[in-house]
């Protein structure tokens, strides 16, 4: 099922997705439930260890999922004002780029982009500004 889909499926069964304050904290949590989902292959039910999910919990994961996952599509024709695409490497970059807490970890970043950070940075603000205006039009940040 593809991310649109599987939003307005949810969307229908009345699943409703999370909202975030920033597009930040939206694309470090996208970036672990991706990394969740598929480094381990574990499914929305299972608990790793931890007390059992109430199906609400699950289907507001899917839903919130799906929801983000659509606003990292290459164009969003709803949104876009841009003329280039996202590219996955582009969304990759900007996922680990906010996850990154520590400055030697933006540096060693930037370094392997083989920019300087000051480059990186107004590259990651240029991409947030895209993701903003396709999550807050999509209701995925406040």
């Amino acid at each position: 099922m593809s991310a649109p889909l599987a939003a307005q499926v949810l969307r229908e069964l009345g699943a409703r997705p999370r909202r975030f304050r920033s597009v930040a904290g939206a694309m470090s949590w996208w970036r672990n439930e991706k990394l969740r989902r598929g480094a381990r292959g574990i499914s929305l039910e299972s608990g790793m260890g931890s007390a059992p999910r109430s199906r609400e919990s699950i289907e507001e994961t899917a839903a919130t999922f799906a929801s983000i996952t659509r606003c990292l599509a290459a164009r969003d024709t709803d949104f876009d004002l841009e003329d280039w695409p996202l590219s996955e490497w582009r969304i990759w970059a900007y996922a680990d780029w906010v996850g990154s807490t520590e400055d030697r970890c933006k540096n060693a970043m930037a370094e392997r982009l083989g920019w300087s950070v000051e480059v990186a940075e107004r590259f990651m603000g240029e991409t947030a500004r895209v993701l903003s205006r396709r999550m807050r039009g999509r209701g995925v940040i406040a």
